[in-house]
Order: C-alpha cells, then sequence, then structure tokens
C-alpha cells in the first residue's frame, strides 16, 4: 500500500512539474482539462502496469523503495535471541575435526534454543513503524473524509432548506439570504441578489451556467477524493489549485469568446464583487483569490494551433515515468542470476565478534559461483550479469534474481583449468558454445573429484551428482556435463516442509553447498523455512559458517535474531564485521544493524566521516552523516565555501546549499557582481529565484549600480532583464528609478506600447502618464476608434478622461 502511494505520488509530481513548465501559459483549456483528468486516473493505473525489460536499472524508484523498507518479519521463534559464539580453533586442526565440532555446537544450541523456547512465555512483538504510520495515514483519510461530507451535507442542505429559488432550463438558482460569493454545484447556481446591480448579476449568472454545463463540480469532486487518498503529499494540493485555476479560465474563455459580456466591463467586474465570505472547495464560484491570474489570462495572447506540439510530450513523459517506478515484467526479463564470488573475485571477509575470552579467528567466507550471463534465445549471444540483485518486498521471495525457471541448467558444458590445488571451473548451458543461456564459474578442491574414467570426473554432494565429461586433469580441458538430483536429499526436504518450484533448485543447493547439516541448523533457529529463501542464501554463497557469523553480529548490534531476509540483505549490501568496527572507529558505537545497513547501501565510509570532520564538521549525528552522503556533501566543497567568510558553516546549511545547487563558484561570482557580505539565506533565496551574476551585471551597466540583491530578487521575481530595462529606454524612458521599471512591467507597458502611441502621435510622454493610459486601458487602437467616432482631443489625458467615463457620456457632454 506504502508503495502505491509513493509511486502515485511521484507521479503526480510529474505531472504537476510538467504543467507547470510546459502547459500552463496555453489557452487550450479544454485541453488542459483533460490532462487533468488523465493524471489524476493514471496516478493509480500506471503503478500497476510493467513493462518488459528495456534499460538498465528499470524499475529504479521500486528498488530504493524496498531496498530501504526491511520488513520486521518473524520466521520461527522471534522472542528467542540465543547468543552463538564461534569457538576458536587451532589453524591446523584438521577439516574433518573442524566440521565435527562445528557440527556438536549446532546440536547444543539446537537442545539450548527448544529448551529456552518451551519454558518462556511468547510475549507480542512491539508495533512497527510502518503500522504506526499506516495509523497516521488512516487518521488523515478520516478527517479529509469527514471533511467532504461535511461540506455535501452543507450544499444540499442549503438546497433543501431554500424557499427562494427560480427553475431554468437545466439550472435552479438558489437565492442566499447572506452574502457569501456566487458559486455553483452541480445544476445548482447559489447568489445572493441583493448585493448586485442587474448587469453584474446576469453577468455572474451566465459564468456560473457555463460551469453547470461543462460540468466542473465533477472535476472538483475527482480532485478532492484524490486528494483523501494522497492528503500527505502537498503537490497534489497544489495540482487541485492548478484546477480550479483552469476551469475558471475555461469559463471565462467561453463567456468572453461567445461576446454575452464586454471584457474591459467583464473585468471591473470581477474586481467589484470580491467578497471574503469564501464558497465550499466542492463548489466552483465566481469569486476566487485568484483574480489576479484570471485577469491575466484574459489579456494574454491566444495560444495558436501550432502550439498543440508540446502536448505529444505527455506520452515519452509517462511512458518515462513506467521506467522509473516499476520493475520489467518478471517473466520477460533477461535470465540473470547473480552468484557473487569466485577465486578471483571473493567475498568479504567476516570477522566474528568476540563474544567469549577465547580469541575469534577471522573467517573467510568460502568462494562462491557466479552466474556472468544468461540470454534468451531471441536475446543477444551474452549478456552481461547484474550484480547488485534488487529487493522486492512485494512478493513472497525478497530478492528478485531475474532468472527464467524454464532454463534447464541440469546439463551444458565446461571448461577448466588447474589452478594450484584447484580447479577452477566454468559451466555454460545452451544448445552449442556460441549461444548462452547462462554462465557461472567456482573454483572447487580437487580431491573433491572422484576420476571415473580417463575422461569422467564427479563431483557428489548432498544435493546431487555432477559428472564432467572431458579431461578435466589436463592443464586446460573442456567438455559436457551433467548434474542428477539427489532423490533422498530432495525427499529429505519435502519431509522437512521445504519446498521449490524452480526446476533448477537442487542445482543451485548443489553450487552453493547446501546439505543436511546447514538444512538442520536453520531448522534448529527457525520454524519454517522457506525453500526460495535456502535458494537465495546458496546463490548469495552464504555458507552455514558465514550464518552463524550473522547471527552473532545481529544478536550484538540488533539484539535480535534476524530472518534470513535480513541475512541475505546484509550479504548482497556488503555488511561484515570488519565495517561495522570501521564505524566503531570513527566514533559511532552502539549503532543498530538497520542503521548500519543503511550507512552501508549508502556508501558511507570511515573516510568519507573523517573528510567531514577534516572539512570542520565535528561530533555529527549519525543520521546527518548520512543525509549529507545522500546529497553528495564532499569536504572540498565544504572547505571552498567556509574559506569565502563562512567559518561557522554548519553541517546542515551545507545541505541546504547542496540541494538548491549553491557552490563556492556560485557565491564568488555574487560577489564579483558586487554583492558582498551576503548571509547564506539570502544566497539561497537568490538561487531559488534563478539570480545569475552575468544578469545583474548587465543591469548594474545600466545606471543602477546601487542595485541591492533583494531589489535584484524582487525585478527577477516580475521577469525583468536588462532587455526589458534597454526597450524602455530606447522608448524614451531613461534613468527610471527601478521601482518605476517595476510598475512598468507589472502594467504592462513596454517598448510595444510605448511604439503603438508613437504611431499615433504621442511621443515624449511623462513616464506616469504612460502607466495611467496603460493602467485604464488606453491603447492606440482606442485612440484610433476614437477619432473616427470624431474625437479628436490634442492632450494625452483627454483620452484617459474619454476611456474613464466612457465615448458616448463624453459626446454627449460636449
Amino acid at each position: 500500500m506504502i508503495a502505491l502511494l509513493v509511486k502515485s505520488s511521484f507521479i503526480l509530481g510529474i505531472a504537476w512539474l510538467f504543467y507547470k513548465a510546459v502547459l500552463q501559459r496555453e489557452s487550450f483549456f479544454a485541453v488542459n482539462r483533460m490532462y487533468f483528468w488523465a493524471v489524476l486516473l493514471l496516478a493509480f493505473v500506471l503503478p500497476f502496469v510493467s513493462l518488459p525489460p528495456l534499460v538498465t536499472h528499470q524499475g529504479y524508484l521500486s528498488t530504493i523503495f524496498s531496498a530501504n523498507e526491511v520488513t520486521e518479519q518473524s520466521e520461527g521463534t522471534s522472542a528467542v535471541v540465543t547468543s552463538h559464539s564461534q569457538q576458536a580453533l587451532p589453524k591446523d586442526t584438521p577439516q574433518e575435526m573442524q566440521k565435527e565440532v562445528l557440527s556438536q555446537q549446532t546440536a547444543k544450541e539446537a537442545t539450548a534454543l527448544s529448551a529456552k523456547s518451551a519454558g518462556e512465555e511468547t510475549t507480542s512483538a512491539p508495533k512497527s513503524w510502518t503500522f504506526w504510520l499506516l495509523v497516521l495515514y488512516l487518521f488523515g483519510v478520516g478527517i479529509f473524509t469527514l471533511n467532504l461530507l461535511f461540506q455535501l451535507g452543507s450544499v444540499w442542505l442549503k438546497i433543501y432548506s431554500s424557499h427562494d429559488t427560480i427553475s431554468d432550463t437545466g439550472y435552479t438558482i438558489v437565492n442566499l439570504p447572506q452574502l457569501k460569493a456566487p458559486h455553483s454545484f452541480f445544476r445548482y447556481i447559489f447568489i445572493h441578489p441583493d448585493a448586485y446591480d442587474f448587469e453584474t448579476y446576469e453577468q455572474i449568472i451566465s459564468h456560473e451556467k457555463i460551469h453547470v454545463r461543462l460540468r466542473h463540480t465533477w472535476d472538483l469532486l475527482l480532485a478532492e477524493l484524490v486528494g483523501i487518498v494522497l492528503w500527505f503529499n502537498p503537490i497534489m494540493w497544489l495540482l487541485k489549485q492548478e484546477m480550479e485555476k483552469n476551469i475558471e479560465y475555461q469559463t471565462d474563455d467561453l463567456l468572453l469568446r461567445g461576446h454575452e459580456v464586454d471584457k474591459e466591463t467583464y473585468q471591473w467586474s470581477l474586481l467589484q464583487i470580491a467578497a471574503p465570505h469564501k464558497p465550499l472547495t466542492i463548489t466552483t464560484n465566481y469569486n476566487q483569490s485568484l483574480l489576479k491570474q484570471r485577469i491575466r489570462m484574459i489579456n494574454a495572447k491566444k495560444s495558436t494551433m501550432h502550439n498543440y506540439w508540446k502536448y505529444a510530450f505527455m506520452l515519452p513523459l509517462f511512458f518515462g515515468v513506467l521506467l522509473v517506478i516499476n520493475k520489467p515484467i518478471e517473466s520477460q526479463a533477461t535470465a540473470l542470476i547473480g552468484y557473487v564470488g569466485a577465486r578471483d573475485q571473493q567475498t568479504p571477509v567476516i570477522t566474528a565478534p568476540v563474544v567469549s575470552p577465547t580469541p575469534t579467528p577471522v573467517i573467510t567466507a568460502t568462494p562462491t559461483p557466479r552466474v556472468t550471463a544468461v540470454t534468451t534465445p531471441t536475446a543477444t549471444p551474452e549478456v552481461n550479469a547484474n550484480p547488485n540483485l534488487s529487493v522486492n518486498v512485494n512478493t513472497k521471495t525478497s530478492f528478485s534474481f531475474n532468472f527464467r525457471s524454464d532454463v534447464d541448467m541440469s546439463t551444458g558444458y565446461w571448461y577448466g583449468r588447474q589452478v594450484d590445488k584447484e580447479y577452477c571451473i566454468e559451466f555454460k548451458g545452451g544448445n552449442n558454445t556460441r549461444t548462452s543461456y547462462w554462465n557461472m564459474s567456482e573454483c572447487f578442491d580437487k580431491s573433491l573429484f572422484v576420476k571415473k574414467a580417463s575422461d569422467s570426473f564427479t563431483l557428489t554432494r548432498d544435493a546431487g551428482t555432477m559428472t564432467l565429461q572431458g579431461a578435466l586433469d589436463q592443464e586446460v580441458s573442456q567438455g559436457k556435463y551433467t548434474f542428477a538430483k539427489d532423490a533422498g536429499f530432495e525427499s529429505y526436504l519435502e519431509k522437512n516442509d521445504i519446498t521449490n518450484t524452480d526446476k533448477n533448485f537442487l542445482f543451485h543447493l548443489f553450487m552453493g553447498n547446501v546439505d543436511r547439516k546447514y538444512v538442520a541448523f536453520l531448522k534448529a533457529n527457525y520454524q519454517d523455512i522457506d525453500g526460495e529463501r535456502i535458494q537465495e542464501l546458496a546463490i548469495h554463497g552464504i555458507t552455514q559458517t558465514d550464518y552463524q557469523l550473522y547471527l552473532s553480529m545481529f544478536d550484538k548490534y540488533a539484539q535480535k535474531k534476524p530472518s534470513m531476509r535480513e541475512v541475505i540483505e546484509a550479504r548482497i549490501h556488503g555488511v561484515t564485521q570488519e565495517y561495522i568496527q570501521e564505524l566503531q572507529e570513527a566514533g559511532y558505537k552502539d549503532l543498530s544493524m538497520r542503521k548500519i545497513m543503511e550507512l552501508k547501501i549508502h556508501g558511507v565510509t570511515r573516510k568519507y566521516i573523517d573528510g567531514l570532520k577534516a572539512a570542520g564538521f565535528a561530533d555529527l549525528p549519525v543520521d546527518q552523516i548520512l543525509e549529507a552522503k545522500i546529497h553528495g556533501i564532499d569536504a572540498a566543497s565544504a572547505k571552498d565555501i567556509r574559506a569565502l567568510g563562512f567559518g561557522d558553516l554548519s553541517l546542515r546549511k551545507m545541505i541546504e546549499l547542496k540541494i538548491h545547487g549553491i557552490n563556492a563558484e556560485y557565491i564568488s561570482d555574487l560577489g564579483k557582481a558586487g554583492f558582498k557580505n551576503l548571509e547564506l539565506d539570502k544566497i539561497m533565496e537568490a538561487k531559488i529565484h534563478g539570480i545569475n551574476a552575468e544578469e545583474a551585471k548587465n543591469i548594474r551597466a545600466l545606471g543602477y549600480g546601487d542595485m541591492s540583491l533583494n531589489k535584484m530578487i524582487e525585478i527577477k521575481i516580475h521577469g525583468i532583464n536588462s532587455d526589458f530595462i534597454k526597450d524602455l529606454n530606447n522608448g524614451g524612458f531613461k534613468n527610471l528609478e527601478l521601482d518605476k521599471v517595476l510598475d512598468a512591467k507589472i502594467h504592462g507597458v513596454n517598448a510595444s506600447y510605448l511604439k503603438d502611441l508613437a504611431d499615433v502621435g504621442f511621443k515624449n510622454l511623462e513616464f506616469d502618464k504612460v502607466l495611467e493610459a496603460k493602467i485604464h486601458g488606453v491603447t492606440a487602437d482606442f485612440i484610433k476608434e476614437a477619432r473616427k467616432k470624431g474625437y479628436s482631443p490634442k492632450e494625452f489625458d483627454e483620452y484617459i478622461r474619454l476611456k474613464i467615463h466612457g465615448m458616448a457620456s463624453r459626446r454627449n457632454s460636449d
């Protein structure tokens, strides 16, 4: 459920960004309305759509989400925590004696565990953080649901309690006794008629009738419902605001295009009826807190048909979203089995923690096989394996190995060479030596093989027997192999309720050397053992010795017995005793296993921690170090910023700077542009608003040498650049104060407007007079129209008064 909510939020975030960046300024309001409907529905459809494997790291969002979610899963008697100590043996102890000691120790631990489990009452485990997060989420859903029901009830109460209604064709006008902003809900239009003159009243009714005709209430209800589900996501509420704006833009546009009202009169009407009594959010309303945007859109240039090309980018956009949020279809995925290890690439050394006075030896995990290529008959002949196996918490098997279960690995080809006392063998499958379904390698002790004939060698383990046809004892050799399952071992697994539908299950256990002792050890620690989990242990090369070491690590640092899933995760992410000691030496002791794993996943090392300390960030909490690593904070960039006069720079502030893309070069450039001795918060504000040093220099060069950064930010917000100021200069307004430049930009006084006035005979006007004319809508077209109607004042002021009072009334007074 959490994964669905995260994915839906991600989709809406991308959709909102695309709208704001590409579609917001277009006047295709009907198309934009369809866009909003589409994204709200796609947000809950796309998370269930998977594509075939097309790119590397496909489903990256799912991988990150699942990798950070370590479920508190009990796979046995989770209330019992046992301590697994590894008794030291002399270095020259024979291998058989080591196995015997290990077997005895395992039996003792199993007996102790059973006795302890029988003697203690099972206590219920505390609720996990995901449980409380779910409770908080459902609480929010309940609150917002009640809010929606309250609004619906309020609307219906007004409808059924009102005795002053007017029925029109397809509409019902409900006259309200109190002053509230006009609004509509489905076919009902609510208005306080005594507050408006007849002309304004007719405009409002016409406006609301368009809302009713276009069924805009459905838009708002859909947004409300999605808002309930995603109440925690601020992007959803921003998207809802854009939907509300769009339906108002659409209504205004249709009303004016139908010539039902005059544009100028309509805009004055919007300003005149502004009322503080805001209606419910589920109703379309004539007067909202977006009057400025509506008036700007009314006067904006309409989009042409050529701008429809922008909507074509929706297809690649949401296709890309699919690639990011969802993993590829498993049944069509390229088969990749991620064995870790081989002679030349061994697994990390895992040192057992000291749990007794007897010193514990350093035990190196045994080499494990690695599958380096698996292809399908229709795919390219060779595909590199991905060693980073992804976590998939949504399925029973937590790790997705991306192999095709229909590939038969019991027969194939082998290629060998001798290295000291070992045979290093590469196994391949397929119909011939050129087209491989998979490819793995492992080094075996020579003594493990039995020579049956001059060109036949066998290796027998509990899971089965591998027979190699060929001269294995030669320096370099090759041939065919066959693997035969051991029926007795297969029956043993079934009796212990360990099953797996993968036809290569026993082959994997053979390669991982999972035997009866290993299974018995797991059964002694867990009530139920999943066959898929055991297969994962084999694939990741986790031997019984390795597993005991992980149990000791979790017991020491997590005070719990780990699930098999958690052990596999620790192995995948390379959490070793050496890494834990490295963190402790850096000053971070008593860390939980979850936190250690999180640090390892994000690549936090002692070298990185020491680098932060050297940069002046001392005594940092581990979560802040993790955050710094995630955001790419490095010691060198911190030193550079400190050198610019920010000696007291904190790591928290450094992270904020990094998030906004601020580095030493940006700060230095601002200083060169004349903005010196700035506070970091002001620098961040400048970056957020897109202030760059080059543009600041250009504006200063136009005569604004004393311009402050605050003023630069203000003119940037209003879209003023050096080109706009140059155009005003060329139009005759030189050396204007920046506040007047701002007035010009806000009210639309630009080079084009000045040229139009000059064309009708008005040049060298005062700025304040031009601004007044623009505010009142005096344009060149208006002046031409007035002249055609017989008005010919010589003074520009007369045209302004003519516009304010209307041409008809002015002519009558003449």
